[in-house]
């Protein structure tokens, strides 16, 4: 066993899973009864032991095919019975007997009860595939050193924690070794499979690799191996990649093995495949560097999914949830409302920074409630407040931040035309008593340095100095930005 990858192999059948008996048919290796190879995680083997035939791959697409049909029709069911019995329920209300005619016998609300009953349920089936949906545990128990007892483990089966995607691309290689008629499913199949989705093409294309030509090179390659009578089977490579991918994906954290771990995994096995991909450029480095590619595409897209559902139920103006907050005219026109531009997916998704996020957090909730953030100039501090921005959308955030607004000051609009006596330190009293009387904004001012010593005529406070009184009185929360060596300058006394 490797101690750093901890993944076995059945001594009798080289991990392959399946022996030929002595009439050449594949028969199931009687020491480990078909797992092949297995790997060690959160205490307990795993292996790949769904299998892959054309009435399993029919089976899974038809249960699809019904439960999507069946969530249809519910979906219609309770449209109808909420529109038909509604809207005599409203005339009822109208009149001043909803009760009556609710608990009336008739055919419009028994439509209405029927429908409701179907929308509950669908929304149970909902809630259910989302929480009940198998996942990759997190990391418990000891490691293990020894190769497993094949013939008393009880394995589990890494395709119950592999997502839908990933189990496409596996359905569309064996469907592709079938064709062909090869005796085994290879990672050259897999690759070709993986080579058809846009993302891992698009991948292709930035390491300077034409899909199209690498499926003209696999192909080559897959004429050259064994042509098979029956249908494939999982070959001794394909059993390797899948369990490497499991690992890999469980390593990093992720609950679902998803495409772009299989594509990582080829840089794991000693396999044509990973040949192919010496040949044509692309080293471990590069491939490394390409599977984080394809992992942070995945997050944004599972991000941008998630956003927008929380956000969706975010107030999309002024007023928060409790309809409390007092309008803002002034700090409208001076600033920029980031969490409505996160809400509407117009503001740069951000990977990462939860470390900084979580020290935000920490200073907010414990009695400071403002931040600055320094560094020096690239560093990202604009993109930190973009996350949160992010995340008070989709109220992913503490209390103290929750049902608010991240709004950014813009510096430039506010001294803009603001040379008259007083008119600066006027438009920032206006716009402070706005951000005091709503209780719902969080004010974000990047390069805050940039405030010292903005004053207008006549006045003996600068922009930076008034905005600081009130943070000093905890009027309002605030999260502020500065290079670093301005701030040691001029704030930081």
């Amino acid at each position: 066993m490797n101690s750093t990858r901890p993944i076995a192999a059945c001594v009798t059948c080289q991990g392959f899973g399946i022996l030929k008996n002595q009439r050449g048919a594949l028969v199931a290796c009687p020491t480990c009864h078909g797992y092949g190879t297995a790997t060690w995680w959160a205490g307990q083997w795993w292996s790949w032991t769904h299998p892959m035939t054309e009435l399993s791959i029919l089976e899974r697409r038809l249960e699809h095919m019904v439960r999507a049909l069946l969530s249809a029709l519910l979906f219609v069911f309770t449209a109808t019975g909420l529109y038909l019995g509604g809207r005599i329920l409203v005339e009822a209300a109208g009149q001043g007997t909803a009760w009556e005619v609710l608990l009336q016998p008739s055919w419009p609300m028994a439509t209405l009860w029927f429908g409701l009953l179907c929308g509950m349920f669908l929304v149970y089936r909902l809630e259910r595939d989302i929480t009940m949906t198998p996942k990759i545990p997190a990391p418990s128990g000891p490691p293990m050193t020894t190769d497993p007892a094949w013939s008393t483990v009880a394995f589990r089966d890494i395709a119950q924690v592999t997502n839908e995607a990933a189990i496409r691309v596996l359905e569309h290689a064996w469907r592709q070794a079938a064709t062909e008629r090869r005796e085994q499913l290879s990672p050259l199949h897999v690759l070709w499979a993986l080579s058809t989705t846009p993302e891992v093409a698009s991948m292709l294309v930035r390491l300077m690799i034409t899909p199209s030509e690498l499926r003209q090179r696999l192909d080559k390659l897959i004429a050259e191996q064994t042509a098979g009578t029956s249908a494939p089977v999982l070959g001794q490579s394909a059993h390797q990649l899948l369990v490497n991918a499991f690992h890999l994906a469980a390593s990093q954290g992720r609950v679902r093995l998803t495409p772009a771990f299989l594509f990582a995994a080829i840089g794991h096995i000693d396999d044509p495949a990973r040949e192919l991909l010496d040949a044509l450029g692309v080293d471990q480095r590069k491939l490394d560097h390409a599977t984080s590619w394809l992992i942070i595409q995945e997050d944004l897209r599972r991000r941008v999914r998630r956003y927008e559902s929380q956000a969706a139920t975010k107030p999309q103006g002024p007023v928060d949830r409790g309809y409390t907050a007092a309008a803002t005219p002034t700090l409208d026109r001076y600033s920029i409302d980031l969490t409505l531009r996160a809400s509407r997916g117009t503001l740069s998704y951000v990977i990462g920074r939860e470390h900084e996020l979580q020290a935000v957090y920490r200073v907010m909730e414990s009695g400071r409630k403002s931040v600055i953030l320094v560094g020096d100039t690239g560093v990202g501090k604009t993109h930190i407040l973009y996350a949160l921005a992010e995340r008070m959308a989709a109220e992913d955030v503490p209390e103290i931040l929750q049902d608010k607004r991240l709004v950014a000051l813009q510096a430039s609009s506010l001294v803009a035309g603001a040379g008259g006596i007083g008119q600066l330190e006027a438009r920032l009293q206006d716009l402070i008593g706005e951000i005091v009387r709503s209780g719902n904004i969080i004010l974000a001012i990047e390069n805050i340095d940039q405030l010292v010593g903005v004053t207008s005529a006549g006045s003996g406070l600068d922009a930076a100095q008034i905005i600081a009184q009130e943070l000093q009185q905890h009027a309002f929360l605030a999260i502020a930005t500065a290079e670093t060596g301005s701030y040691r300058q001029l704030l930081e006394h």
